[in-house]
């Protein structure tokens, strides 16, 4: 998977423009990729790291569309659970996250999402309704893309609460994260545009 199969699925969807628009092209510089890894202590896939040093922050021209191969959450909750398993069936994209330069910097949206989404998951876009789109860097799961549905977030201190002040188990952060695809170039050979 490469960069030149990512700019053929770009062009096939009507191109990109940079977010924010008065700074073009907010990429990252490769001292920022090795600051992001060194805080996961994980390597990015290639085709990432070439598209943050090649586009970084950016949002398409039309509206580009993803749906999950699988309908149901990575984690379904058990039944005597009260909580509702949801279905989902896609989302518009809104934008790639770009440098610290940018308006919607990348080690910034992980700040802000790294205890809500999955150990080891980096929010590499936002959907048209603030969900996110994560890459996972866990060993197993390394590159693969899902969609992290911030409107079905189990809130984990209302899960203390529930359950005498135990802290809601990791698993349970998978709840609301639904599987995309292996990595970023099949992420972008799977968008569609909206006819």
């Amino acid at each position: 998977m490469s960069l030149l199969e990512i700019k053929e699925e770009i062009e096939r969807l009507g191109g990109i423009f940079p977010v924010p628009v008065d700074n073009p092209f907010p990429t990252l510089s490769q001292q920022e990729i090795t600051q992001l890894e060194d805080r996961f202590g994980k390597s990015l896939p290639e085709d990432y790291r070439d598209f943050l040093l090649e586009f970084g922050g950016c949002s398409f021209e039309q509206y580009a569309l993803f749906s999950p191969k699988k309908v149901q959450a990575e984690f379904q909750p058990p039944e005597d659970i009260d909580y509702v398993n949801t279905i989902i069936e896609g989302s518009l994209m809104a934008h790639f996250y770009g440098s610290d330069k940018g308006d919607d910097p990348l080690l910034q949206a992980y700040d802000i999402y790294k205890d809500r989404i999955p150990n080891l998951c980096l929010p590499i876009a936002s959907d048209c309704f603030e969900s996110q789109i994560i890459m996972s860097l866990e060993d197993g799961t390394w590159g693969n893309i899902y969609w992290w549905d911030r409107e079905h977030e189990w809130d984990s201190k209302a899960y203390e609460e529930a359950h005498g002040g135990e802290k809601m188990p990791e698993l349970y952060k998978w709840q609301n994260v639904f599987f995309i695809c292996s990595g970023l170039t099949q992420f972008f050979k799977d968008l569609f545009l909206d006819e």
